[in-house]
């Protein structure tokens, strides 16, 4: 619909990447976030306050600790470097840099949209923080965000109000992130569990037809030669 700011923020994402590192950004895909995408990262999120003229709403922006070293350790200008598993001070200055070009260049383009429901924006970074032990709230409302930097997949998520929902349909539609080899873990257990009760069961109680025949003859024989010994 003509409300919809789905490819606008997605394409924001991009453009502030692109413009602040240099590199020639694309994106990727979207989708629902689920737990396991949070899961033994730590994270920094940036609370992005956009004030329109009709309503106001925060975006939650929130980055992994390997999106945010990627991207610091390329606005210092690294070419050699570990993707860090934490994110210490001058990583967490350089994120509150990045959060604060991407909604400068989303304020420009949701006002290029001129939507009557919304009206123009401004906007503030009111809080930042490093969440402990990937902890986020409300994931019903937050999705997730692939970005190809250089051929490698960055990850961002965002936090969005409820109220904000109805100008994102499109990224509301998307599909929850994809575990599918858990499935296939799922089923190997189950297969190996099967196997291990089978090989645990006494060996006595487990007779195939072919061992019955093979025993049935061997008692055949026995009588047989019993019988030639009776003169």
């Amino acid at each position: 619909m003509d409300q919809d700011l789905s490819q606008t923020i997605q394409e924001g994402l991009t453009q502030a990447l692109t413009d602040l590192l240099g590199i020639d950004a694309k994106f990727q895909k979207t989708t629902q976030a689920d737990k396991r995408d949070c899961k033994d990262t730590q994270l920094f999120q940036v609370n992005a306050e956009f004030e329109f003229d009709k309503i106001s709403t925060i975006l939650k922006f929130i980055i992994p600790s390997s999106t945010a070293s990627i991207i610091f350790n390329t606005m210092i200008g690294a070419t050699v470097y570990d993707v860090s598993d934490t994110i210490d001070d001058d990583t967490a200055d350089a994120m509150g840099e990045f959060i604060s070009n991407i909604s400068g260049t989303l304020v420009t383009a949701f006002n290029a949209k001129d939507i009557d429901a919304l009206g123009k924006a401004k906007f503030h970074i009111q809080h930042k923080e490093v969440l402990k032990n990937a902890s986020i709230e409300n994931i019903d409302t937050i999705y997730r965000f692939i970005i190809e930097l250089d051929e490698t997949p960055l990850t961002f998520f965002i936090n969005f109000d409820e109220q904000f929902l109805p100008f994102i349909e499109e990224i509301t539609k998307t599909e929850p992130t994809p575990y599918p080899e858990e499935e296939l873990t799922e089923e190997s257990h189950t297969s190996q569990k099967e196997i291990t009760e089978a090989k645990t069961q006494d060996p006595k109680s487990i007779i195939t037809n072919e061992n019955k025949e093979e025993n049935t003859e061997e008692i055949d024989n026995k009588e047989i030669s019993e019988e030639d010994e009776v003169v």
